[in-house]
């Protein structure tokens, strides 16, 4: 405050009003860099006016900016709007072009707020023309950035590393080991969203390293973190702890305690994934202390509900069930009162489980059919969130539909053109987009999803030839296209030794979980005894016998979905929804040489089962119970195992 305070005085020393202005924005910045908004916003209110008394059309720019900042900062996006776009228009009537660049990078910022991605896309194309006209170098590598930034949010990963990629060789070009330490960080969120935990763990260590370099404390305790998160998600809880102990050493002598709440609860959910409940306790309860002094309410809630899941714990020397359903019944209150409903189920979930072992089977089930409408309510809204990304392409989707469309016509190629469209894409999508429908998206009410993966296929990659490891991916991949195909289900895509097929899309079918379950079986079949036969040009054949039996896994989930057409250059047609991702869940948590499927997935293709521990055969498939089972992301789901019923051949 001695800064502001110093500011202030020299307002009454300055020569003139130009003087004065600069003062007052630079009063208003420091405020918007502590977080004191309504102090900015005062002061960069003065400073427009003032400015405009003077005539002095730059500084008044750069107030209306502030203003925008500050609105921004409010959720007031469209007074950001407005005033960003005043601003644009005193900058150029200065012809201050790197200040014009700067406001379309935060018009950006705000469209993307605003989920309108098109629009956003649009301004930061602008903000980079100018930026490689007047040579703006570090404007460059800001816009590069956060047009990553965007294309990860909307899942085009690909045009999202190409950015980062740009920006990064930038940032080396001018030494601006920040950026540098910023950006091969988010190339690591990027693979870690690829699921390429290899490069993820290579470029988030490489920024923790640029972070050290540099002593960037926020940046260290944010790589540490991060590389912490890729090690929980693949279960390696000591190393994930190791990361995480070393984030928080950098914030334990800072005097903003606020930065170690996240951290602390991460540990304390590491712990209670070790069952380590006595650590796990103190960490949430470390956690809770802050968020309290904080007045956070959502991460208040957050440690409420953990601490209350603690107490519940039959192995937890503080186990107390009355404090767990006041803690629980804590956290409930104040996420219903937020309206964050994903905490709220979790904490319905938990509460279903502490009644049912309460022995009062009425709230038990009261409170389990309130998880189980909020969880259809979430994904429904989740649905409807990933339809929304989509419309950022449209424009651009709609005019390569139409140029394929004029070109085929105008060549007399339309036939060639059909068949490179149904080659790529299902049927009945081909036919609509030869139709010329310019936009598919289409909403599924009842879909299976089904993924299935190579068993240990990285260290199998490792050990063969890049030709040889293409091969037999072609090898393992074409046979699941046939099956597929014989089951009357639709290939999605491949990602990695990672295969998606769907059933009741594009083309509803109320028999979709059968046919998923009865591919599901023959895939299991036909990979167990699958012959390769390595052709001559390969070279060395030594790389066989790594091969021993090939072994999948895979899961199978029943819901909703969003289906449609992405792409400008190529198509393709893709799959959204809470389905797709339980899907994923059902086969990354699943074991090798079985069909893991949700409990969704069974009532779909019987009705009349129920989660208990009896076998149920239905046709030729049977159906195991496994049981509750952690599912990350989920929660507590109660899943099987489907077979082929013994001795049937």
């Amino acid at each position: 405050m001695n800064t502001i305070d110093d500011l202030v005085k020299q307002i009454d020393r300055a020569q003139n009003d130009n003087e004065r202005v600069k003062l007052l924005i630079e009063i208003a910045i420091t405020y918007l860099n502590t977080n004191n908004i309504e102090e900015s916003k005062h002061y960069a209110r003065l400073a427009v006016s003032i400015a405009k008394g003077c005539n002095n059309i730059y500084e008044e720019g750069r107030a209306l900016n502030i203003l925008g900042n500050t609105a921004g900062v409010e959720g007031n996006v469209n007074d950001a709007i407005q005033y960003y776009t005043i601003a644009k228009d005193k900058f150029e009537q200065v012809h201050n072009f790197q200040k014009v660049s700067t406001v379309l990078g935060n018009l950006a910022i705000t469209y993307k707020s605003k989920s309108q991605y098109d629009i956003a896309l649009e301004y930061y194309q602008k903000a980079l023309e100018i930026d490689f006209r007047i040579e703006n170098k570090p404007g460059l590598i800001q816009h590069f950035g956060n047009r990553g930034n965007l294309y990860m949010t909307i899942g085009d990963y690909t045009k999202s590393l190409a950015d980062y990629k740009q920006a990064l060789e930038l940032a080396d070009e001018i030494e601006d080991s920040l950026a540098l330490t910023r950006i091969t960080g988010y190339t690591g969120g990027v693979y870690y969203q690829l699921h390429d935990v290899t490069k993820a763990l290579e470029f988030y260590k490489k920024a923790l390293h640029l972070a050290i370099v540099n002593e960037n404390t926020y940046s260290i305790a944010l790589n540490n973190t991060n590389i912490a998160g890729v090690y929980y998600d693949e279960g390696q809880y000591n190393l994930a702890l190791e990361y995480l102990y070393s984030a928080l050493s950098v914030y334990q002598n800072s005097q903003n305690k606020y930065e170690q709440i996240t951290i602390l609860g991460n540990i304390a959910n590491v712990h209670k994934e070790l069952s380590d409940f006595e650590n796990s306790f103190d960490y949430a309860n470390k956690a809770l202390v802050i968020a309290q002094e904080y007045n956070d309410l959502a991460n208040i809630a957050l440690y409420y509900g953990l601490l209350g899941i603690l107490y519940k714990e039959n192995n937890f020397s503080k186990f107390d069930e009355r404090l767990s359903e006041e803690f629980l019944l804590k956290s409930l209150e104040i996420n219903s009162e937020l309206g964050i409903k994903h905490s709220m189920y979790f904490n319905y979930t938990a509460l279903s489980e502490l009644y049912e072992q309460l022995g009062n089977y009425k709230l038990a089930f009261d409170y389990f059919k309130k998880y189980h409408n909020l969880e259809k309510e979430v994904q429904n809204e989740d649905a409807k969130k990933a339809a929304q990304r989509l419309a950022y392409e449209r424009k651009e989707t709609e005019k390569e539909k139409e140029r394929i469309v004029e070109r085929a016509t105008a060549a007399a190629q339309i036939a060639e053109q059909e068949r490179l469209l149904h080659s790529i894409l299902p049927p009945e999508v081909a036919v609509r987009l030869l139709n010329n429908e310019t936009f598919i998206a289409d909403h599924y009410d009842s879909v299976s999803v089904l993924f299935m993966d190579i068993v240990n296929f990285t260290p199998l990659a490792s050990r063969i030839p890049p030709k040889s490891l293409v091969y037999l991916l072609d090898c393992i991949f074409t046979k699941a296209d046939e099956i597929i195909k014989q089951h009357g289900l639709e290939k999605i895509k491949t990602i990695g030794d990672a295969y998606m097929a769907i059933c009741g899309a594009p083309i509803k079918n109320p028999g979709h979980a059968m046919q998923t379950a009865k591919a599901a079986i023959a895939l299991i079949d036909a990979m167990a005894t699958l012959i390769v036969t390595i052709p001559n040009e390969l070279g060395d054949k030594s790389w066989i016998d790594h091969i021993g039996e090939l072994q999948v896994r895979i899961g199978i989930h029943t819901g909703e979905a969003v289906g449609g057409v992405i792409g400008k250059e190529k198509f393709a047609y893709d799959l959204w929804g809470d389905a797709v991702n339980t899907a994923n869940r059902m086969e990354s948590h699943g074991e090798p040489g079985k069909i893991h499927v949700s409990s969704d997935f069974v009532h779909a293709l019987l009705p009349s089962a129920q989660s208990n521990n009896n076998r149920i055969q239905i046709e030729d498939i049977e159906i195991i119970p496994r049981g509750d089972i952690e599912v990350k992301g989920k929660g507590v789901m109660y899943t099987y195992f489907i077979q082929r019923p013994y001795g049937n051949g």
